[in-house]
């Protein structure tokens, strides 16, 4: 999944989701920050649940996030 993705910290790892490359790029929105290892995976794991149960094809992330909205898909996943 290109839309979710996680960058190591001195305090271990923080999320980014939705954004996009190509003629209209858009910047993604830190979803969490300081994650273990092991919160990581779950926290892809729920993004990955999420976008199988709300996504339409052949929307990406970042179009179902803002269809359904941040705040909501954040309390969802979190």
């Amino acid at each position: 999944m290109k839309d979710l993705g996680f960058y190591g910290t001195d305090n271990g790892f923080n999320a980014v989701v939705g954004g996009k490359g190509g003629g209209t790029p858009k910047p993604g929105r830190e979803l969490a920050k300081d994650l273990t290892a092991d919160q990581a995976i779950a926290l892809a794991n729920k993004v990955i649940s999420f976008y199988r149960e709300n996504g339409v094809t052949p929307e990406r992330l970042g179009t179902t996030i803002e269809r359904v909205g941040f705040d909501t898909f954040v309390k969802v996943v979190k």
